[in-house]
Order: structure tokens, then C-alpha cells, then sequence
């Protein structure tokens, strides 16, 4: 994907997903990956779109915790990396954060309506 035009009708760009999943004793948690893209010809200051855009990705995942009243990123996970090497003209980077998502439990199966719920007759 070497042409320009191409390039720039791929960005800006938000990518959320998880990474790892672990289930503890006492919790369950989701490492995510946030990963953020952005188009600027100026070699020198093209960077800063990228700042601009992680940084409000960032305060929106803060101000807005827990997430859909749901999912809270925990206290001191988020970590945010831009690499020293960047495709040019893009700019991309990271930002990294754990959640704690509900722990698997036993469901009872009258809950679920029973074997017949699932075909069994």
C-alpha cells in the first residue's frame, strides 16, 4: 500500500481489541489494546495529530469509567507507547490498559430452561 491517496482514506483510525484474557481466583481481566493511527505530510510536527488523537482517546476511557457502566479499567494500567520508528507519513501508536470483565461462573441449568431448552427431550 505504497500510494498516498490510499494511505490518507485509511486514517484516522481507532482500533480496540483485547489482548489476553486471564481469570484469577479472586478476578477476571482483559489486557486491551488501543491501537491509533494518523496521515501527516510534515515530517517535523506531523506527530502531534497522532498526540492529539491518543490523548483524547485516553481522557475519554478515564472520564468515562467504568465503560457503559459495565467494564472498569483498573487503577494505574494505562500506559501509552509511540515508537521511535514511524511509517511516514503515518503515524501510529498505543495505548494499553487493563480491565476487569465478569468472572465465569457455574450457571444453573433451571436458569437456562432446563435440557429442554437445548433440545433434549
Amino acid at each position: 500500500m505504497s500510494d498516498k491517496k490510499t494511505k490518507k482514506t485509511l486514517c484516522p483510525a481507532v482500533v480496540i481489541r483485547p489482548t489476553t484474557i486471564s481469570d484469577l481466583e479472586t478476578e477476571s481481566t482483559a489486557s486491551m489494546a488501543v491501537l491509533v493511527t494518523t496521515y501527516d505530510d510534515d515530517m517535523i510536527n506531523g506527530c502531534q495529530s497522532l498526540y492529539k488523537l491518543m490523548e483524547a482517546v485516553r481522557e475519554l476511557l478515564l472520564v468515562n469509567n467504568p465503560i457503559n457502566m459495565r467494564w472498569e479499567i483498573k487503577n494505574g494500567t494505562m500506559e501509552s507507547t509511540i515508537p521511535d520508528e514511524q511509517p511516514y507519513p503515518i503515524w501510529w501508536g498505543r495505548i494499553d490498559f487493563d480491565v476487569n470483565v465478569q468472572q465465569p461462573r457455574e450457571v444453573s441449568e433451571f436458569i437456562l430452561g432446563g435440557p429442554k431448552r437445548f433440545g433434549n427431550d
